[in-house]
């Protein structure tokens, strides 16, 4: 019976540590081009400042956020050979469920706040890896939709290298070297109903930092974990049962 409890513990143990690895890189910015388009796009305006949704955004601004990589999310689609010892890979959840990919945006004089939701639907993740020599390319988009007013929101990060040093393979990154980066851009888009309206910022990335690999359990690790424990009550109660019936007799 003891050594059934004590493999049935080292069970629970070793699932505890079966664990989604994430990793979070925290961002600064500054805004270097504010548009604000009609007409589906055929009409566009670059200005100094751009105002929606009650807030006011300028050149100069400041934009602060993060963004989340579950480093165990599942190819969604690989394409090999698409240069000279290059390969293109996206990471994603086409299928929908909840996502830990997640990408926030904050600008620091006006307060305005892109937060996602979770939804797997709206989050791709692009990597092409080249041969020194060629280019590297990391793509993270993350899109919002509001289905009662028919609006959209996206910010999408391009990080690229042209001597292909950006990446060491095609997975997903756990540290990028901004000071590897040849260009490092932040868009945010805001589309209207029917995307006849819109504003777009342009921004440029000044600092780029990763924070202490942080590993989550699975949802089942917590169902095995509280199986595993009323199991072992279970049989403890059973034998201390069994015990005082012994001592009766």
């Amino acid at each position: 019976m003891k050594s059934y409890i004590a493999s049935l513990v080292l069970g629970l143990l070793a699932a505890s540590n079966s664990n989604a690895e994430l990793v979070t890189f925290d961002y600064t910015a500054k805004v270097r081009l504010a548009s604000h388009y009609t007409n589906h796009g055929s009409a566009m305006a670059s200005l100094q400042s751009v105002s929606f949704n009650g807030t006011r955004i300028d050149i100069g601004n400041t934009v602060r956020g993060s963004f989340t990589l579950d480093l165990d999310t599942p190819v969604s689609m690989y394409a090999p050979d698409q240069g000279p010892g290059s390969t293109y890979i996206e990471y994603g959840n086409p299928n929908g469920g909840a996502s830990k990919n997640l990408m926030t945006m904050r600008i620091d004089q006006s307060g305005y706040t892109f937060a996602p939701t979770p939804d797997g639907r709206d989050v791709r993740i692009a990597i092409e890896d080249g041969d020194v020599g060629h280019y590297d390319y990391f793509i993270f988009t993350n899109t919002m939709h509001d289905l009662d007013s028919g609006r959209s929101e996206t910010i999408r990060l391009d990080l690229s290298q042209e001597n292909g040093t950006l990446l060491s393979s095609t997975r997903l990154p756990s540290t990028l070297n901004l000071s590897r980066i040849e260009s490092a851009h932040l868009t945010y888009n805001l589309q209207g109903a029917g995307n006849s309206e819109g504003y777009t910022i342009n921004s440029d990335l000044t600092s780029l930092s990763v924070r202490t690999t942080s590993p989550v359990p699975e949802p089942s690790t917590h169902a095995m974990l509280a199986l595993g424990l009323l199991t072992v009550g279970a049989v403890s109660r059973r034998k201390r049962r069994g015990s005082t019936a012994a001592l009766g007799a």
